[in-house]
């Protein structure tokens, strides 16, 4: 049996050197662990115990020596039929402790492995599982403790606590810890399957993020945006990224408001939810978290583009050379805001060049981008707002404002299957298309400045129903204009 084991030691360098001691004490521990877990004997023990187990029989009364109770620790935590079989208990303890009155260094990493990695799998068993684990850190006689639990020693009267997670995560919140510092200064292992910490994580965002007001900034929105940290369980049938989406969401609607740092944080777990229902990340976020919710975050979406759209055409008219585009651009803006503060926009579509594109890459992070459709102009950014009862469409350089009482079919514009249109499926023909439904639509040139204001006010008041005033869609300057002469009336 010996020979079959070779233990290869380190070549022996400046034995004095601490980073010595280090490299030879961790070897020898990794070693020392495969010898236990891979040898023969070890493994036949495995299997003679779950053999008994399986013949129906309790084993307890058969673990006569250290080996014996390593190999049912294993089972324990390698075999969840044996758990089921042979449920931590008193009696199992018991017998360790005849056995051996003081855990094998290697038996009490084991247990705390498995205390960590099976918390709420446990079932009553934990209760013991605790009560001996603080009993063997109580009393070890002078005995040491192996260096990867000197922390969890230190800190075992909480971590064994009944209410343990609960405890930790109060205790961090209030010492304003993050969650990482939490874990690495009471010892808390965090291994990919690891229970204790998943709910420790779990309980420690959530109950922060009950605590915000709408608006707030905090670190740790750093951290939920990490796939690792969003994509972890919350419970049987959610992901802890569910969780936060709940919270933020009704925390805004119950607001009225979806503050642009709370926005990111959303876009950055779920995306945008104005995509195909059968998109990937439709399915996983927003089909679980609620129509009323997911067309909420739709709606106040709408004011994302705006403001992407606003800034593309500021970004051209800043960058044009020409001064008649630079003049332009405050009236465009606030007419488009004015329509937005109103309350009138229900719905929004963006159809995007690739210059436009660009522009956003350099300005957003990827993963808090709006939803986009692209178009074949590349310099044109264009935008499709939903009034209710009338449908805008306006556009970036010389792209002229668009109404119409209803989008043509054909048109694909509120399709998000289609992803890809030209310049003209959004001017041209879509008025094309309109016309053959035989109602009337109107092109506005933005040209000259209180003109086209003007002339989209009279269409928006008297064929679109909606009661909208020169004050709301002007600028000071321009109101003064408007209203001081008698060329403009309604």
């Amino acid at each position: 049996m010996l020979e079959s084991l070779t233990l290869k030691l380190p070549r022996l360098v400046s034995p004095n050197s601490i980073a010595y001691y280090e490299r030879v004490t961790k070897r020898m521990n990794r070693l020392s662990a495969d010898a236990g877990s891979s040898s023969r004997g070890f493994q036949s023990k495995v299997r003679y115990f779950k053999s008994l187990s399986d013949d129906g029989e309790y084993v307890d009364n058969h673990i006569k020596s250290l080996t014996d109770i390593r190999a049912v620790i294993h089972l324990w935590a390698t075999d969840s039929e044996f758990l089921t079989d042979q449920p931590l208990s008193d009696s199992f303890f018991k017998q360790f402790k005849i056995v051996s009155p003081l855990a094998s260094r290697l038996g009490l990493l084991a247990l705390v492995s498995l205390y960590f990695d099976k918390y709420d799998l446990l079932d009553d068993g934990i209760k013991s599982l605790r009560a001996y684990l603080l009993e063997q850190f109580n009393n070890r006689n002078g005995r040491p403790i192996p260096p990867r639990l000197r922390r969890f020693s230190e800190h075992a009267g909480l971590l064994l606590d009944s209410y343990a997670p609960k405890r930790l995560v109060e205790y961090g919140i209030d010492k304003n810890l993050s969650l990482q510092t939490m874990v690495s200064r009471f010892g808390i292992s965090h291994g990919k399957n690891n229970r204790f910490h998943s709910i420790c994580q779990n309980l420690y965002y959530i109950e922060s993020l009950r605590d915000l007001e709408v608006g707030d900034d905090t670190p740790i929105f750093a951290e939920i945006v990490s796939p690792k940290v969003y994509g972890a369980a919350y419970d049987e049938h959610h992901l802890l990224g569910h969780e936060v989406l709940q919270i933020l969401i009704d925390k805004c609607i119950t607001a009225g408001e979806l503050p642009d740092n709370w926005r990111d944080v959303l876009l950055s777990i779920a995306k945008d939810p104005r995509v195909p229902t059968g998109n990937r990340d439709y399915r996983r976020w927003w089909a679980i978290v609620g129509t009323e919710r997911t067309e909420w975050v739709r709606q106040q979406l709408s004011g994302f583009d705006l403001k992407v759209f606003l800034e593309v055409l500021e970004d051209y008219a800043k960058n044009s050379g020409k001064d008649d585009i630079r003049r332009m651009f405050p009236a465009r803006k606030r007419f488009l805001e004015g329509l937005f503060e109103m309350g009138l926009v229900e719905h929004s579509r963006l159809f995007l060049g690739n210059a436009a594109i660009n522009f956003l890459r350099q300005n957003y992070h990827e993963d808090t981008l709006p939803h986009y459709a692209r178009q074949s102009d590349s310099a044109t950014a264009i935008i499709y707002l939903n009034l209710g009862s009338v449908h805008m469409v306006e556009g970036s350089h010389s792209f002229p404002l668009i109404l119409l009482d209803n989008i043509p079919e054909e048109s694909k514009i509120l399709s998000y299957d289609q992803s890809y249109f030209s310049r003209d499926d959004l001017n041209r023909r879509l008025i094309h298309a309109h016309v053959g439904t035989g109602m009337p639509h109107d092109k506005i040139t933005h040209h000259p400045n209180l003109t086209w204001q003007h002339k989209a006010l009279l269409a928006l008041r008297k064929k679109y129903g909606l009661s909208i005033g020169p004050g709301d869609v002007l600028t000071r300057s321009d109101y003064h204009d408007f209203v001081s002469t008698r060329k403009y009336y309604f």
